[in-house]
């Protein structure tokens, strides 16, 4: 663990190309959810909707930036994969039980509009 410490700390190239490719995974998160709302949420509760995951995530990632900028780099990193890997299940779960439209099931949501 150390080394790769020293390797991002020296290496601008290392650090730059790690950035960027976990900023487009990031904003690719964002477009995806993006689109799995104005697919599966209906239009006059959709900014409702949004705005409650938005605050529940970020008001979830405030305290988590806080306590763990006290934590040894190591133990962060092993933090960041947990949650990353929190993340992955609820993905999973969602495409094995969520109703996928993409799969020809049908949202009932729309009758509602």
């Amino acid at each position: 663990m150390p080394s790769l410490i020293n390797e991002l700390v020296k290496s601008q190239y290392l650090f730059w190309a790690l950035f960027i490719l976990f900023s487009i995974m990031v904003n690719t998160y964002f477009l995806t959810e993006d689109t799995l709302k104005s697919e599966y949420w209906v239009t006059r509760r959709r900014g409702s909707y949004t705005a409650a995951v938005r605050v529940a995530s970020l008001g979830g990632s405030i305290p988590v930036i806080f306590l763990s900028s006290y934590l040894p780099v190591g133990m962060y990193l092993t933090l960041a994969a947990v949650i990353f890997g929190i993340g992955f299940v609820a993905s999973l779960a969602w495409y094995v039980i969520g109703p996928e439209t993409g799969r020809g099931i049908g949202i009932t949501a729309w009758d509602y509009e």
